[in-house]
């Protein structure tokens, strides 16, 4: 008599872990299309990241002890004639004279450079040193999303 009982409990037994089996397969199964795509989509995202530049003005304005100083040293000939307007006081006539100019004139300076500059910065996120991780990072992730 206790068999006859017990065959139909264990039966149902059967059947409920069958079904609770079933929903678990089919609840991993979605799992693992989740982590799919996912992965799918965090490789797209590393390759865009890989394509995209850091850009901006880099502007710097360096503060340095010494001072640029550029001596200038040179000798500049003038051979010329000027012609000059003179007005004699005692009759008031304008009188023009031609004055022959032969001379070097020398330059002795020193002229302070400051410096000031703006640099444009434009690099891209695979040219860094990180570059290679990121490839690294986004070949693992696409035979990750592949494979699942």
């Amino acid at each position: 008599m206790k068999n006859k009982l017990l065959y139909p409990i264990v039966l149902g037994t059967l059947l409920l872990l069958s079904i609770a089996n079933i929903v678990l397969f089919v609840l991993l199964l979605q799992v693992k299309n989740q982590v799919a795509d996912g992965a799918g989509q965090a490789a797209s995202a590393v390759e865009q990241m890989q394509a995209q530049s850091l850009t901006g003005p880099f502007t710097v304005q360096i503060a340095i002890d010494k001072t640029f100083d550029i001596p200038i040293k040179v000798s500049i000939p003038v051979k010329t004639t000027v012609t000059v307007p003179i007005v004699i006081p005692v009759t008031g006539e304008q009188v023009s004279i031609t004055v022959p100019i032969d001379t070097v004139v020398p330059i002795d300076t020193t002229v302070h450079v400051p410096v000031k500059t703006s640099l444009p910065v434009n690099i891209k996120m695979s040219d860094l040193p990180i570059g290679g991780i990121l490839q690294n990072l986004h070949d693992w992730l696409s035979k990750l999303a592949s494979s699942l």
